[in-house]
């Protein structure tokens, strides 16, 4: 059965200073089945130009511009134009584990769950390493959802990251 490709969709809003690092971190994946979406969201700053570099060197990496909508204006932008059975949300000064969404795909395929939440880090010094807090694992599984499109979604605020079902991203979820 061949591997499912994963949406990654990736918000940005004047985050010159850490965008590289993000889309690095993805482009680095061990799971290369990945559409890439960076959605830029009306950035003042050099975030734009950035994003739109990542795309020439990459094909998997797709970028849009937009007027400034806010966050889940741009997920939800982003969700629209996703092509993948599954999404993997990032904001732009998040980045992944070598091995994230290889595990993440993995731990779905295994448990057929509707909802997979996996460890994350708080890192507060990126040179060092050095990580502030570690939630626990935790799979969530249960009835399948009646939407056939799923996704993944990183929420920084409750340091979980998690399979959903598609609907509009609501910025009060996290």
């Amino acid at each position: 059965m061949k591997n499912p490709l994963v949406s990654v969709i990736v918000p940005v809003y004047n985050v010159e200073s850490y965008l590289d690092y993000c889309v690095q971190s993805l482009v680095n994946q061990t799971y290369k089945e990945l559409e890439i979406i960076l959605v830029d969201d009306g950035s003042t700053d050099q975030s734009g130009k950035l994003a739109d570099a990542w795309a020439k060197k990459d094909e998997r990496i797709i970028v849009y511009h937009k007027a400034n909508g806010g966050l889940s204006d741009a997920r939800n932008y982003g969700v629209q134009k996703a092509s993948a059975d599954w999404i993997l949300f990032s904001d732009s000064d998040d980045y992944y584990d070598l091995f994230a969404v290889e595990y993440l795909v993995a731990i779905q395929k295994k448990t057929q769950s509707d909802l997979v939440t996996s460890p994350i880090r708080r890192v507060t010094n990126h040179e060092s390493g050095s990580t502030e807090s570690y939630s626990e694992e935790m799979i969530r599984g249960g009835g399948k959802f009646a939407q056939q499109k799923k996704y993944w979604k990183i929420c920084t605020m409750v340091m979980e990251q998690a399979f959903m079902p598609v609907a509009s991203y609501l910025e009060n979820l996290c």
